[in-house]
């Protein structure tokens, strides 16, 4: 069975993931009248940006670490 979470758990939930009071009014109100794929189609779309986000600062720090390679082989040929 399930743990059950409180409106307040969830609203905290939806707060650390970001969620303006807009999005989480909305989430609520979706929760509220019974909506469970509203709710769950809002939570894939926030994952997905969030996914996205994680994909481009990963491919920062590739950047970022061709970089230091390439700028310590070229101190090593000097």
């Amino acid at each position: 069975m399930p743990e059950t979470i409180t409106d307040d758990d969830m609203i905290q939930m939806l707060s650390d993931m970001g969620f303006d009071q807009k999005m989480t009014a909305l989430f609520m109100e979706l929760k509220c009248s019974g909506n469970t794929q509203g709710q769950i189609k809002i939570l894939n779309d926030v994952r997905s940006v969030i996914l996205d986000n994680i994909h481009r600062e990963e491919s920062q720090i590739y950047r970022i670490d061709y970089l230091i390679y390439w700028i310590n082989n070229s101190i090593s040929h000097i």
